[in-house]
């Protein structure tokens, strides 16, 4: 084995943590653009002598990118770290080997529309394998190398597990207190409880001083810095959407909602630590290609929908909404688009008005989510990678998606439902395609061509029911052409809604009043909409209304009126008469 290895080096110097173990990685990535471009120059040199080919692909890299890597040994010598850590490249007596996963990578980069099709379900199963201490490692330097070699935690899962048990979310001082200091898997329990209680400390307004007294202190510097390995946990590439998402400006990293289904079946299967390996037998194991389509036998759709289930219809019999909507259904309407700033219910009541229309029948009723990357190989029709025995690279099968798998259920003549969440985030003519203009209802059931050359159909018995905020900023406005297929449904901050849930919650009712208050003044000054009535579903008391105030509204406020200084400061008034005594 050549000695180019993992980037994992937990070894921290004597003063830098009280045992002397941390976590730290190196600073490069597998999955940004540049590191993509490295990877398929590499991947021509596969079987090459490890020292002769990274001059070359150093020189290749170079002429590609119009300038030298200054960095001691050369780009790829650095950079193949990373690539080890995701089990695409080996380093096999001497030679450079791209692995079965990294072919896989290989050929979903050169082959598929998009390498974030399949990015989730690849990455989350590659990195959910690693595990800190393993052969391929750095030699042992510092004092904490005994340490090291005595930790079995899979960093990545273990990053998971804890968001996911810490309400999806995790903040940059939690990550350096507790999360970067575990060191046996045991220890993931207590870091959950640890971090829970610091945030009711937080809440509570304990100064930093009391909380390093009661806690671990925060790891300072690089040794601290998470962002590395959050951009391989959350897989972010570029601006697409990732699986961990940190909005600008903030301190805490939440989970992608509609991966969760995903996260949850990786932690479902806990990481059995493997010990006493040799690194080729350890990056054979690492390197082993994922199975992105188990039912590979099966034309339904998969990668990206999920079942809605259970479809517990909670909304009442008279509800206003849900008896307009029955009669547009019942009078011929097949489309709806629930619109409004963000915290109106507009999920809550697609999912409901699903719900009520199927009768409860999760079976019949689907969810996607648009995004930036979200395309019509993702919703209609597409090819995924599947891997087949005895053949060294994967092969490509036709698949209908989630759009396709709704039509096939509604063909038995009863109504099913597609929810459309963010549509405004997606490119909706190009993700439809041939199907945009059958989704009008006068033509509906009938005949056309895909692209693929197969005949389809959108039955009569489609409801599509999507959600947007108008006024958001970062996406493109749905045009006229398109808006005008949907019965448009504006849903508004409603105040009579608020003070319901607070009751349910059983705040106390001079609170209640308090709370009111407030959100008449958020209404007023807040610009696209105003803030709606959902952020406080939460809410119960005082303590759960500064959490709301410290983690939600206090940074959507700092940007939303960062140029009007006036009225922030109006909304920070009128938050410190709510919380007076």
């Amino acid at each position: 084995m050549s000695d180019a290895v993992i980037d994992i080096d937990m070894v921290a110097p004597e003063s830098s943590t009280s045992d002397g173990f941390y976590w730290h990685q190196s600073r490069d990535s597998s999955i940004s653009k540049v590191a993509v471009q490295l990877f398929q120059i590499a991947a021509n040199h596969d079987g090459e002598d490890f020292d002769t080919a990274k001059t070359a692909i150093d020189s290749e890299y170079e002429v590609l990118r119009g300038r030298v890597s200054e960095r001691h040994g050369g780009k790829f010598q650095t950079a193949i770290q990373a690539y080890r850590e995701t089990g695409w490249i080996s380093v096999d007596d001497g030679k450079l080997r791209i692995t079965p996963a990294g072919k896989q990578a290989l050929l979903l980069l050169g082959q598929t529309p998009d390498f974030l099709k399949a990015v989730p379900q690849f990455l989350v199963e590659l990195l959910a394998r690693f595990q800190l201490n393993n052969p391929a490692r750095p030699p042992t330097r510092g004092a904490g190398g005994d340490l090291r070699t005595s930790s079995d935690i899979f960093p990545y899962w273990t990053i998971w597990k804890i968001m996911r048990e810490c309400d999806d979310r995790i903040t940059i001082e939690e990550l350096q207190r507790f999360v970067f200091r575990i060191h046996r898997h045991e220890q993931i329990a207590e870091s959950i409880r640890s971090i829970k209680a610091f945030r009711i400390d937080l809440a509570a307004g304990k100064t930093p001083a009391e909380l390093d007294s009661t806690y671990s202190p925060r790891l300072e510097g690089a040794n601290g810095e998470p962002k590395y390995w959050m951009a391989r946990a959350g897989m972010q590439i570029g601006k697409n959407p990732g699986l961990i998402e940190k909005p600008t400006n903030s301190h805490t990293y939440e989970f992608n909602k509609y991966y969760l289904p995903l996260i949850d079946a990786v932690l479902a299967n806990e990481p059995v630590f493997r010990d006493n390996l040799s690194a080729q037998t350890w990056m054979a194991y690492l390197g082993q290609s994922v199975d992105l389509d188990p039912s590979s036998g099966d034309e339904g759709a998969e990668g990206g929908a999920e079942d809605v289930k259970p479809l517990d219809v909670q909304i009442g019999a008279d509800d206003v909404l849900a008896l307009e909507v029955e009669r547009l259904v019942a009078s011929g309407s097949r489309s709806f688009l629930l619109t409004g700033p963000p915290g109106t219910s507009k999920s809550w009541y697609a999912r409901q008005l699903a719900a009520r229309i199927v009768k409860g029948d999760s079976n019949r009723v689907r969810l996607v989510q648009f995004h930036a990357s979200y395309g019509y190989e993702d919703f209609i029709e597409g090819f995924v990678p599947e891997v087949v025995e005895g053949q060294q690279l994967p092969s490509f099968v036709r698949k209908w998606k989630v759009f396709a798998e709704v039509c096939d259920l509604a063909r038995d003549g009863h109504l099913a439902v597609i929810i459309i969440d963010e549509f405004s985030r997606g490119d909706a003519g190009r993700i439809f395609g041939e199907a945009l203009t059958y989704m009008e209802t006068d033509y509906r059931d009938q005949s056309f061509r895909l692209a693929s050359g197969r005949d389809f159909v959108v039955p009569a018995n489609v409801i599509i029911i999507a959600t947007m905020n108008p006024n958001d900023r970062s996406v493109s406005a749905v045009d006229v052409a398109m808006q005008r297929r949907f019965e448009v449904i504006r849903m508004l901050p409603n105040d009579t809604i608020l003070e319901s849930l607070l009751q349910q919650n059983d705040m106390a009712p001079e609170l209640i009043q308090r709370v009111l208050a407030f959100f008449t003044v958020c209404q007023e000054v807040m610009p696209h909409g105003g803030l709606g009535h959902a952020y406080f579903v939460g809410a119960k008391d005082k303590l759960t209304l500064k959490r709301l105030w410290t983690y939600k509204l206090e940074p959507l406020f700092a940007q939303e009126l960062q140029f009007v200084p006036d009225d922030l400061a109006r909304i920070i008034s009128a938050y410190g008469i709510l919380m007076a005594e």
